[in-house]
């Protein structure tokens, strides 16, 4: 089997010019590009949902449009579909000279979901990239499995995108169908949020509102996807890459899977570029200076 080359990237922070980088530069040398969610900037809604989580109040309170009407939040929203709509225009642009594969992101719920209720058209991610959310792709031997989004919160009683937010039992029931169906050694697992307890710890001052979100699971600042774990430590894939916590990529390698948290493309202006030579998986950064 011929081995495999591909740039990752996820959480753009809505910074469409990182991504218009690639629609300018020689790509042939990747046999894919592949995304891993959260195109736009979710800084002002992320704070005041922070906020709330730690005042103690209870989750109806704390959705995205509980808060549309607070001081700056509209136009942080329409600000973010914008900027998505900018970076799926570019998708379209790159899916002419590659390939391109992705699953979304928790914030992803902003231009798809909550995009209508501002008057504004939703994004169609799937018009340009090839999603793969709870599925499997064949590709030049290997298979590709996806899942979109974040583990629902303790207390998420109201769901604004059930493809966005996840059931731990649902999503380890979908994924233990898929991978019994596939050569789990040439299966590359991509993945928007982290297994739990590996490349997947926040910042201390993060910690207390992890606790409030996720409970007692997170009071050491883990809080990655039980069901992801658990699929990756029985199946062992070659790969399994995710993004979503900005503060810890990496490279760790545990058993037959390496697993690469690629930060955020927003924050580092990097790309992970990721190659597979037989049971041998190698990452490196690229900066986009560099491209």
């Amino acid at each position: 089997m011929n081995g495999l080359r591909f740039l990752g990237f996820s959480d753009v922070e809505g910074r469409h010019e990182l991504v218009d980088v690639l629609t300018r530069v020689d790509l042939s040398k990747y046999d894919f590009l592949l995304y891993k969610g959260d195109t736009p900037d979710p800084q002002v809604y992320k704070t005041l949902r922070k906020t709330r989580t730690l005042a103690g109040r209870p989750w109806e309170e704390k959705t995205s449009m509980a808060f549309i009407e607070e001081e700056g939040v509209k136009q942080a929203f329409i600000k973010a579909v914008e900027d998505s709509a900018k970076i799926n225009e570019l998708f379209g642009v790159l899916k002419e000279k590659v390939p391109l594969y992705g699953v979304l992101g928790n914030s992803d719920t902003v231009p798809t979901v909550i995009a209508p209720k501002l008057g504004l058209e939703p994004v169609d991610f799937g018009k340009y990239m090839s999603i793969i959310h709870n599925k499997i792709v064949e590709f030049k031997g290997y298979y590709f499995i996806g899942y979109n989004g974040r583990p629902q919160y303790i207390d998420e009683t109201t769901i604004e995108a059930p493809d966005l937010y996840f059931n731990e039992e649902t999503a380890a029931s979908d994924l233990h169908e898929l991978f019994k169906k596939v050569d789990q050694a040439n299966t590359i697992f991509i993945t928007h949020a982290p297994p739990y307890g590996i490349l997947d710890k926040v910042k201390e001052e993060w910690i207390s509102y992890g606790v409030g979100t996720y409970g007692e699971k997170a009071k050491e600042g883990h809080i990655g996807s039980d069901a992801f774990r658990e699929i990756a430590f029985e199946y062992q894939p070659l790969v399994h890459t995710f993004g979503h916590i900005h503060e810890t990529p990496g490279v760790e390698k545990q058993g037959k899977t390496t697993f690469i948290n690629g930060g955020s493309l927003g924050d580092s202006e990097e790309f992970e570029e990721v190659t597979i030579e037989g049971e041998q998986v190698s990452c490196r950064w690229i900066k986009v200076s560099e491209l």
